[in-house]
């Protein structure tokens, strides 16, 4: 008899798993709460106008990709192309190649390097290790997100994208500390072309993402996955064992990956209840004309404008533009004008073909963490250890990562 495994969330993570399992002959059952899958990929559909949520990428390098999804999905292949815009620091600072904040004036290492045996604890630890000048800005730019760095945490700061900085008069040096101190690595960057790095591959879905998850829909079912959408699940704890609850019943399986949010899953097991920060905003899209060769973003850190980064790309034969902001209070003509701006800066071939945003979202998104939740976290990861959970990996931002590791976790099952 095959061994029961379920799936709480059917994001890519989730999808992915769910086939793996499935492939090594388990019994796979996946719940997911909406109506459709996608999780955090899926697109922003108005008015038959398909629009990318957000700047998600996959990397066809990696073995999960090349064994899932090449042969079986329509992906397009291209250059993967970045930047930022940085004015937190007084003067606007536009990069190619670099993603994180730039500070282009001349500056005194030793003001870096005599603060190594700082405490390393906070996101604001992590700020106070920048002379004080740099360290202050980034503060003061996190602060107007309507949070308290004291109380986040040094190892999360990719929400942000702040977690290195670039110090753009002082490239031989950084080489050198980084390659001397795992510190300096961690809180500094160098560009592409000076880590060896030229341009790397990314992929995107031809026809868009709800398209591809349609798709996968199908080859699960084809894999006699059973699927649960529009299903919401309720954990329940017995004797160190994890049972889901569905519709009133207690199912039990003999893995289940909790691929979702895991709030209510860590409460059920009597843990604190978890923080949850998250980023309440809105992400605003609109249709552009002109000449683009590769879809490309920039990470934007602006005090003047809550636009935290700008994805250019093409979808359904059209240019198009999604902004994502850090807020959902603002004035949509003063984002307008910053992008036409931001288009002449990058010397981007583009223009606005009118003026009005095809569609605004309001979304939260969960991308920071808490001192006090990472600490909950790693309690109920070391505790729940050795029961039939196999957990999401929610401490970790890279989705390549996430899959890796849990892809790794389920062929352990198998071996035991």
């Amino acid at each position: 008899m095959k061994k029961k495994f379920a799936v709480i969330g059917g994001g890519i993570t989730g999808c992915v798993a769910a086939l793996h399992a499935a492939k090594r002959g388990f019994q796979v059952t996946l719940f997911e709460k909406d109506k459709i899958l996608g999780g955090i990929l899926k697109d922003i559909n108005q008015n038959n106008e398909i629009f990318f949520n957000s700047c998600q990428y996959f990397n066809p390098e990696e073995g999960w990709y090349k064994k899932y999804i090449e042969n079986n999905f329509k992906f397009k292949v291209f250059k993967h192309e970045k930047g930022s815009y940085t004015d937190i620091f007084n003067k606007g600072v536009f990069a190619r190649n670099v993603t994180n904040p730039t500070y282009d004036k001349e500056i005194d290492l030793n003001l870096i390097i005599k603060k190594k045996k700082l405490k390393k604890n906070t996101l604001r630890d992590r700020f106070n290790h920048y002379p004080k000048f740099i360290g202050e800005n980034i503060n003061k730019w996190v602060a107007n997100h309507n949070f308290d760095t004291k109380k986040l945490s040094w190892n999360h700061p990719n929400g942000f994208a702040c977690g290195r900085i670039f110090l753009d008069k002082k490239i031989e040096e950084v080489k050198i500390l980084k390659k001397n101190s795992k510190l300096f690595d961690d809180i500094l960057c160098l560009p592409d072309y000076e880590r060896n790095i030229l341009i790397s591959f990314c992929s995107v879905p031809l026809k868009g993402f709800n398209f591809f998850f349609e798709k996968f829909q199908k080859l699960l079912i084809k894999n006699d996955i059973n699927l649960n959408t529009s299903t919401v699940v309720r954990p329940l704890w017995k004797r160190n064992k994890l049972i889901i609850i569905d519709k009133g019943k207690n199912l039990v399986f003999d893995k289940i990956f909790w691929s979702g949010n895991p709030t209510g899953l860590i409460k059920s097991y009597g843990a604190p209840l978890l923080d949850s920060k998250h980023i309440a905003c809105k992400n605003i899209f609109f249709n552009l004309s002109g000449n683009l060769k590769h879809s490309i973003y920039f990470q934007i850190f602006s005090k003047k404008i809550p636009i935290t980064r700008l994805y250019f790309y093409k979808l359904d034969n059209k240019i198009k533009l999604t902004v994502e902001t850090s807020s959902d209070k603002f004035n949509v003509e003063n984002i307008l004008n910053f992008c036409k701006n931001f288009i002449n800066v990058a010397n981007l071939n583009l223009k606005f073909i009118n003026n009005n945003a095809k569609a605004e979202i309001y979304q939260k998104k969960y991308i920071v963490v808490s001192c006090k939740d990472e600490k909950i976290i790693k309690n109920f990861l070391h505790d729940t250890k050795n029961t039939n959970l196999i957990p999401g990996v929610w401490l970790n931002y890279a989705r390549d990562n996430k899959i890796n590791l849990v892809l790794s976790e389920i062929d352990k099952v198998i071996k035991k």
